[in-house]
């Protein structure tokens, strides 16, 4: 969330400044060059969150493959419908 907005909320003052969407280079529009130091910084921030993305998509690949796998059938004691499945059920899950 927090890249979320550290990376929209400075495109929306920038907006709001008067900056053209969708320009790959303003360096000809010299009223828009007080604008680079936050560009950088979103694209830094960028950069950031799509590691973190990165990160996540490693880990739910290798939890998949290479993850522990759940030996009991309620392992944090829940009470929770999803918990009184068998650990490998058959067809509708839930008997009766």
């Amino acid at each position: 969330m927090v890249g979320a907005y550290l990376i929209f909320w400075p495109m929306h003052y920038e907006g709001l400044a008067g900056v053209p969407r969708r320009y790959l280079d303003l360096r000809d529009w010299h009223s828009f060059n007080k604008f680079d130091d936050l560009n950088k910084m979103i694209t830094v921030v960028s950069i950031i969150v799509f590691a973190a993305q990165l990160m996540f998509v490693f880990n739910f690949f290798y939890s998949i493959f290479k993850g522990r796998k759940v030996r009991t059938q309620n392992p944090w004691g829940s009470n929770t419908l999803e918990w009184t499945t068998p650990i490998n059920p058959g067809h509708g899950n839930w008997p009766g």
